[in-house]
Protein backbone atom coordinates (compact mmCIF):
# COMPACT_ATOMS: atom_id res chain seq x y z
CA UNK A 1 0.00 0.00 0.00
CA UNK A 2 1.94 3.08 -1.18
CA UNK A 3 2.20 5.91 1.28
CA UNK A 4 1.03 3.81 4.23
CA UNK A 5 4.45 3.86 5.79
CA UNK A 6 7.30 6.28 5.08
CA UNK A 7 10.43 4.50 3.90
CA UNK A 8 13.62 5.22 5.84
CA UNK A 9 16.67 6.59 4.07
CA UNK A 10 19.63 5.08 5.97
CA UNK A 11 21.93 7.73 4.47
CA UNK A 12 20.27 10.50 6.45
CA UNK A 13 21.59 9.10 9.74
CA UNK A 14 25.13 9.66 10.92
CA UNK A 15 25.84 13.06 9.38
CA UNK A 16 28.97 14.21 11.29
CA UNK A 17 28.13 17.91 10.85
CA UNK A 18 24.84 17.69 12.73
CA UNK A 19 24.68 18.91 16.34
CA UNK A 20 24.22 16.37 19.11
CA UNK A 21 20.61 17.40 19.82
CA UNK A 22 19.76 16.69 16.19
CA UNK A 23 21.17 13.19 16.55
CA UNK A 24 18.88 12.47 19.51
CA UNK A 25 15.92 13.83 17.57
CA UNK A 26 16.77 11.57 14.63
CA UNK A 27 17.09 8.62 17.00
CA UNK A 28 13.69 9.45 18.44
CA UNK A 29 12.19 9.68 14.93
CA UNK A 30 13.72 6.31 13.97
CA UNK A 31 12.26 4.63 17.05
CA UNK A 32 8.86 6.23 16.40
CA UNK A 33 9.01 4.98 12.80
CA UNK A 34 9.81 1.48 14.08
CA UNK A 35 6.72 1.59 16.31
CA UNK A 36 4.61 2.90 13.43
CA UNK A 37 5.88 0.09 11.20
CA UNK A 38 4.99 -2.54 13.81
CA UNK A 39 1.47 -1.11 14.16
CA UNK A 40 1.05 -0.82 10.37
CA UNK A 41 2.08 -4.46 10.01
CA UNK A 42 -0.47 -5.57 12.62
CA UNK A 43 -3.17 -3.39 11.02
CA UNK A 44 -2.50 -5.12 7.69
CA UNK A 45 -1.19 -1.99 5.93
CA UNK A 46 2.31 -3.47 5.48
CA UNK A 47 2.41 -7.08 4.28
CA UNK A 48 6.12 -7.68 4.92
CA UNK A 49 7.90 -5.85 7.71
CA UNK A 50 11.39 -7.17 6.91
CA UNK A 51 12.39 -4.76 4.10
CA UNK A 52 11.50 -1.64 6.06
CA UNK A 53 12.90 -3.15 9.26
CA UNK A 54 16.30 -3.67 7.64
CA UNK A 55 16.46 -0.02 6.55
CA UNK A 56 15.43 1.11 10.04
CA UNK A 57 18.02 -1.18 11.62
CA UNK A 58 20.79 0.20 9.39
CA UNK A 59 19.85 3.80 10.18
CA UNK A 60 19.60 3.06 13.90
CA UNK A 61 22.96 1.29 14.00
CA UNK A 62 24.52 4.25 12.24
CA UNK A 63 23.05 6.60 14.84
CA UNK A 64 24.39 4.48 17.69
CA UNK A 65 27.94 4.07 16.39
CA UNK A 66 30.77 4.42 18.91
CA UNK A 67 31.69 8.01 19.61
CA UNK A 68 32.57 10.21 22.58
CA UNK A 69 29.96 12.65 23.83
CA UNK A 70 30.67 15.53 26.20
CA UNK A 71 27.70 14.99 28.51
CA UNK A 72 28.18 11.88 30.70
CA UNK A 73 24.43 11.17 30.81
CA UNK A 74 24.27 11.25 27.01
CA UNK A 75 27.28 8.96 26.78
CA UNK A 76 25.73 6.48 29.21
CA UNK A 77 22.46 6.48 27.24
CA UNK A 78 24.32 6.01 23.96
CA UNK A 79 26.33 3.12 25.43
CA UNK A 80 23.20 1.41 26.80
CA UNK A 81 21.27 1.74 23.55
CA UNK A 82 24.29 0.54 21.59
CA UNK A 83 24.61 -2.49 23.90
CA UNK A 84 21.01 -3.50 23.13
CA UNK A 85 21.47 -2.77 19.42
CA UNK A 86 24.62 -4.94 19.25
CA UNK A 87 22.58 -7.87 20.54
CA UNK A 88 19.67 -7.13 18.15
CA UNK A 89 17.33 -6.44 21.06
CA UNK A 90 16.46 -2.82 20.31
CA UNK A 91 14.22 -3.57 17.32
CA UNK A 92 13.51 -7.22 18.08
CA UNK A 93 9.79 -6.50 17.81
CA UNK A 94 10.32 -5.92 14.07
CA UNK A 95 12.35 -9.09 13.57
CA UNK A 96 9.70 -11.07 15.43
CA UNK A 97 6.41 -9.16 14.99
CA UNK A 98 4.54 -11.35 17.49
CA UNK A 99 6.57 -9.61 20.23
CA UNK A 100 5.05 -6.35 21.41
CA UNK A 101 7.29 -3.27 21.23
CA UNK A 102 6.44 -2.10 24.74
CA UNK A 103 5.87 -3.79 28.07
CA UNK A 104 2.68 -1.83 28.80
CA UNK A 105 0.43 -4.89 28.88
CA UNK A 106 2.78 -6.71 31.27
CA UNK A 107 3.01 -3.65 33.52
CA UNK A 108 -0.77 -3.39 33.65
CA UNK A 109 -1.02 -7.09 34.49
CA UNK A 110 1.37 -6.60 37.43
CA UNK A 111 -0.39 -3.51 38.77
CA UNK A 112 -3.03 -5.33 40.89
CA UNK A 113 -0.34 -7.46 42.52
CA UNK A 114 1.78 -4.40 43.27
CA UNK A 115 -1.15 -2.61 44.89
CA UNK A 116 -2.11 -5.70 46.89
CA UNK A 117 1.50 -6.10 48.03
CA UNK A 118 1.47 -2.57 49.43
CA UNK A 119 -1.76 -2.95 51.39
CA UNK A 120 -1.65 -6.63 52.31
CA UNK A 121 -0.13 -7.88 55.57
CA UNK A 122 0.86 -11.16 53.87
CA UNK A 123 3.71 -9.42 52.04
CA UNK A 124 5.43 -8.60 55.33
CA UNK A 125 7.06 -12.03 55.37
CA UNK A 126 8.47 -14.32 52.70
CA UNK A 127 5.98 -17.18 53.08
CA UNK A 128 2.99 -14.86 52.72
CA UNK A 129 4.51 -13.08 49.73
CA UNK A 130 5.27 -16.38 48.01
CA UNK A 131 1.76 -17.67 48.70
CA UNK A 132 0.24 -14.48 47.30
CA UNK A 133 2.46 -14.67 44.19
CA UNK A 134 1.46 -18.28 43.55
CA UNK A 135 -2.22 -17.47 44.02
CA UNK A 136 -2.03 -14.49 41.66
CA UNK A 137 -0.22 -16.59 39.06
CA UNK A 138 -3.04 -19.14 39.08
CA UNK A 139 -5.72 -16.41 38.92
CA UNK A 140 -4.02 -14.62 36.01
CA UNK A 141 -3.56 -17.86 34.10
CA UNK A 142 -7.22 -18.71 34.56
CA UNK A 143 -8.26 -15.23 33.46
CA UNK A 144 -6.23 -15.54 30.26
CA UNK A 145 -7.78 -18.89 29.39
CA UNK A 146 -11.21 -17.25 29.25
CA UNK A 147 -13.02 -19.27 31.90
CA UNK A 148 -16.60 -18.36 32.73
CA UNK A 149 -16.12 -18.34 36.49
CA UNK A 150 -12.83 -17.88 38.29
CA UNK A 151 -14.25 -19.58 41.40
CA UNK A 152 -15.36 -22.68 39.50
CA UNK A 153 -12.05 -22.79 37.65
CA UNK A 154 -10.15 -22.55 40.94
CA UNK A 155 -12.19 -25.42 42.35
CA UNK A 156 -11.45 -27.53 39.28
CA UNK A 157 -7.78 -26.48 39.37
CA UNK A 158 -7.32 -27.41 43.01
CA UNK A 159 -9.44 -30.56 43.11
CA UNK A 160 -10.39 -31.71 39.62
CA UNK A 161 -12.16 -34.83 40.85
CA UNK A 162 -13.96 -33.22 43.83
CA UNK A 163 -15.55 -29.88 42.84
CA UNK A 164 -17.79 -29.87 45.93
CA UNK A 165 -14.85 -29.32 48.34
CA UNK A 166 -15.18 -25.53 48.38
CA UNK A 167 -18.87 -25.59 49.19
CA UNK A 168 -19.64 -24.27 52.67
CA UNK A 169 -19.47 -26.94 55.34
CA UNK A 170 -22.37 -27.22 57.76
CA UNK A 171 -21.60 -26.03 61.26
CA UNK A 172 -20.39 -28.86 63.47
CA UNK A 173 -22.98 -30.01 65.99
CA UNK A 174 -22.02 -29.78 69.64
Amino acid sequence: MPGAYPAVDPRRAGDPDRPSAGRWEELKVLLQEALALWHAYHDGAVPDVKVNAEALQAALTSQLRDRRLKAPDHQRLLNELDWYDDRDHLLRFLAEPRIEPTNNRAAHALRPAAIARKVSPCSKHTRGANAFAAFMRVIRTLMHTGVDSIVEALVQHGHPSQPQLLLPNPAPSR
